[in-house]
């Protein structure tokens, strides 16, 4: 069954979307959109966590002067529209909520009225098994984003970085590190990233306007805070820390918890996934359960 996605107020099937490039100049050619990526698992009519999604793609479309297409009320209804579309799809569903930047004036940036909304109705990235099975290897990448606190459509680094670092090392992924000092932690290319010490005691980059707020992120805090009493430390650390912690994973709204193995050819936890991080993976997907 095919997958509809919504455009210029129609819904269209996803194979047949094609964006009116006068109309998005400001998006197309000078790479101002943002977006967020929420995902409808299997059976369930609900999109996990989508009021956060929407909530934080409205803050970013403040913190960077675009201009909303749609009240909050109305956005709603339009997925609304969107999710019912898709209801018979078997299968989990990845909608992407973009706000393009419109058209421009005539000094080529400047956007004029309005940013455009396109809804991207995809199936997932499909993971290998091998990433849950035996964690992932990730290299570190000298770079910090700007406005980080946005999630923006500008992958430019990260997608170098594959083409160069990754590819050469053979490895799966990479994490951003300060570039100021080469050594502090920061974030995945797409992902948020956590470690476990030798106290048990799971540490993660704090929301210093430095990474992005992920929204599961936000919801591992939670898990280990209130049904697993574990402590978690919004606070800084190095790649020496990371290299030498108990457990590495990391966290996102297609990846859940996936653990790592392997950080700039050091292994972690004799190279198999921690045992922490598989039971926080499960009390994740079982928290996503029982939340709609």
């Amino acid at each position: 069954m095919e997958l509809f996605s919504w455009y210029q107020n129609e819904l269209i099937p996803t194979k047949e979307l094609k964006i009116n490039f006068t109309d998005d100049i400001t998006g197309q050619l000078r790479g101002f959109r943002i977006f967020t990526a929420c995902v409808r698992f299997g059976s369930n009519k609900k999109i996990f966590k989508r009021k956060k999604h929407i909530k934080r793609l409205y803050k970013s479309a403040k913190s960077i002067k675009m201009k909303s297409p749609y009240s909050k009320t109305d956005l709603n209804k339009i997925i609304d529209s969107v999710v019912e579309k898709n209801k018979d799809y078997d299968g989990d569903i990845q909608f992407d909520i973009i706000f393009s930047g419109g058209k421009t004036s005539s000094d080529g940036f400047t956007p004029l009225g309005l940013s455009t909304l396109i809804i991207l109705s995809v199936k997932p990235f499909d993971f290998p098994d091998k990433f849950f099975k035996e964690g992932m290897k990730l290299v570190t990448f000298a770079f910090q984003r700007p406005f980080a606190n946005v999630k923006y459509t500008f992958y430019l680094p990260a997608i170098f970085a594959h083409l160069t670092i990754v590819k050469d090392q053979e490895a799966d992924g990479i994490i951003f590190v300060d570039p100021n000092d080469n050594e502090t932690i920061l974030e995945g290319s797409s992902f948020n990233i956590f470690m476990i010490n030798s106290n048990d005691q799971i540490l993660t980059y704090p929301l210093n306007g430095k990474i992005l707020k992920g929204i599961t992120r936000s919801i591992v805090i939670k898990i280990c805070e209130k049904f697993k009493d574990l402590e978690v430390l919004e606070q800084s650390f190095t790649k020496n820390e990371l290299i030498n912690s108990k457990e590495v994973f990391i966290t996102s709204t297609t990846r859940d918890v996936m653990p790592v193995t392997n950080v700039d050819g050091f292994i972690i936890n004799d190279g198999k996934p921690g045992k922490l991080t598989m039971e926080l993976r499960e009390a994740l997907i079982e928290f996503r359960r029982n939340s709609n």
